[in-house]
């Protein structure tokens, strides 16, 4: 019997190279480190931004513009280090699903406000179809960083490494 192998099938071998994920993952930490470096240290200006989404109750805002960029911070760091990446990708992938439905809702509601995304200025990327796609597409990468069974390339995977058994002397 001869095996047939489906271009599908080399098309889900190239998806699943253990280089894709070390793409995604230093591109995910890339975004997360540049977003975050923007933020962490203008939390009132940031504040402003998440404000003008009118998502989150007014008490929540001050809480969110001063955590947000810290989250991004580590999730970046944890990311390009390739330390606990299943967890900083699920972590990713939660952030921009909670971007996508602000973007979506302050979209629906005719909100003409700055995004935020990546600058705490007012003239920044204007919420829009683009940033709701970018950070559904972001996204989309996170979940694949979780799902990606790969290791090469992270620091965990030093730590991980099982013990080499000695051999034991033979008397």
């Amino acid at each position: 019997m001869t095996a047939f192998r489906s271009e599908s099938d080399g098309r889900a071998a190239a998806l699943w190279h253990p280089a894709g994920a070390v793409i995604v993952r230093l591109l995910l930490g890339g975004v997360w480190l540049y977003a975050a470096s923007h933020k962490v240290g203008h939390a009132g200006d940031f504040a402003r931004m998440v404000y003008g989404y009118r998502v989150l109750h007014p008490d929540l805002v001050n809480l969110a513009a001063i955590a947000m960029p810290w989250m991004e911070l580590v999730t970046g760091t944890l990311l390009v280090l390739g330390l606990l990446r299943r967890s900083a990708a699920l972590v990713s992938c939660g952030l921009f699903a909670v971007f996508v439905v602000a973007i979506g809702l302050a979209m629906a509601r005719g909100i003409d406000a700055p995004c935020g995304c990546f600058s705490v200025e007012a003239a920044g990327d204007p919420i829009g179809w683009f940033t709701l796609l970018r950070a559904a597409a972001l996204g989309l990468l996170s979940a694949y960083l979780i799902f990606h069974p790969s290791r090469v390339a992270e620091l965990d995977a030093l730590w991980d490494r099982p013990a080499r058994r000695q051999p034991t002397p033979t008397p």
